[in-house]
């Protein structure tokens, strides 16, 4: 059963999230920054979901477990298309754009194998095996990402403070995980 501390982080987190969404929508730039808006969405959906399940099923509840593991495995998928995302505005800038989306499909395509990879000599429970070691690969993944993303934004120079404030922000939460 949750605490009194447990429903303030909650609710806590629940509010900053839907404020940065209320920013991004009082400034009409929810097309403007569309995966960071889905991704920020869908995180919240997520967790108002999680409570939910966790209330009414429990921590221990196997669709608890499902639906925490493959909801995270989702908002990762997401979290790595929200840099792919930055990564195309960056090198739009060049000409490079069109060639970003095909080496971000064939990265995540690496990834998704070198996980199943990992886990096809599981045996049984291979695909929730499967979601967990995605999620650590895509996280990881992600904090490289951030990283080549930072330094191909400090080379370049004239980028927008809101757009490396991002990529640091994404990188931190990245890092955390």
């Amino acid at each position: 059963m949750w605490g009194i501390y447990d429903y303030l982080i909650w609710a806590l987190s629940v509010g900053l999230v839907g404020y940065v969404l209320f920013r991004i929508m009082a400034g009409r730039a929810f097309t403007r920054y569309l995966a960071l808006s889905t991704y920020l969405l869908a995180t919240l959906s997520f967790t108002v979901t999680a409570a939910l399940i966790y209330l009414l099923y429990g921590f221990r509840s196997l669709e608890y477990r499902y639906f925490y593991f493959f909801g995270d495995a989702v908002l990762s998928l997401l979290l790595y298309l929200v840099l792919a995302g930055l990564f195309e505005r960056i090198f739009s800038e060049l000409g490079f754009s069109r060639y970003v989306r095909w080496v971000a499909l064939l990265v995540l395509a690496g990834t998704v194998g070198v996980s199943y990879s990992i886990v096809n000599s599981a045996g049984d429970r291979i695909l929730g095996k499967f979601v967990v070691e995605l999620q650590q690969n895509l996280y990881f993944l992600g904090v490289v990402l951030c990283t080549l993303l930072w330094f191909s934004m400090r080379k370049l120079n004239n980028m927008p403070m809101r757009l490396m404030q991002i990529t640091l922000g994404l990188g931190m939460f990245l890092g955390a995980h």
